[in-house]
């Protein structure tokens, strides 16, 4: 049999597979506007790991392959990042401005506050309230309350879409102190650092 054939008989084989789970509700059934915001969430944050790399690669002043060594494995996680930026800014001896290391442990405060909603999402279940009819949830069963009796938050696109903004907003703050580290003029307003919630990034 041909490959080709092969690949058209596993595909009949799939039709006739159920592709809901037993409660009928799939993730097919998110509306797709909502879908988007969520891989823009887990895309912007996939963005913001790799960029709190290039942060301790610039701080320490290593080549971008060394940089890439120690910044990137499967057991090295926003929050190692985020902790090895605490040991960077702890003195002055990788970075001399005082007003630099404020911002990148300001930064790094702001991540790992905000972790939680890229796992949130990176890792939710999603279905639909019982109760409410149309109404889009992620269902909660993290937290040790949650074991014997789960909860739902709902979800529209407009709630994850704050994620998102949230999201870019520290990318462009990583970016921002990246900048900085390099010796260039800042990208964005201290504001921007030490403000951040009174600040809107334009999405595109």
């Amino acid at each position: 049999m041909s490959t080709e054939a092969k690949s058209a008989q596993q595909a009949a084989a799939m039709d006739t597979l159920p592709i809901k789970p037993p409660g009928g509700f799939s993730v097919d059934d998110v509306p797709h506007d909502t879908v988007r915001q969520i891989g823009l969430l887990i895309g912007w944050w996939g963005y913001l790991q790799m960029q709190l790399g290039v942060v301790i690669r610039e701080a320490i002043k290593v080549k971008r392959d060394t940089g890439r060594v120690i910044t990137i494995g499967r057991d090295i996680s926003v929050a190692t990042l985020c902790d090895m930026i605490r040991h960077l800014v702890a003195s002055d001896r990788w970075i001399q401005d005082a007003t630099l290391r404020a911002d990148a442990d300001i930064l790094r405060k702001a991540v790992l506050k905000a972790t939680s909603n890229r796992n949130d999402y990176a890792h939710g279940v999603f279905g639909t309230d019982d109760e409410k009819p149309g109404v889009f949830v992620r269902h909660l069963l993290k937290d040790p309350v949650h074991k014997t009796s789960p909860g739902t938050e709902e979800i529209t696109a407009e709630s994850v879409g704050k994620l998102v903004q949230e999201a870019r907003l520290l990318w462009l703050r990583a970016q921002d102190i990246t900048q900085r580290l390099k010796g260039r003029k800042p990208i964005i307003p201290r504001s921007y650092h030490e403000a951040p919630k009174n600040q809107k990034v334009k999405l595109t």
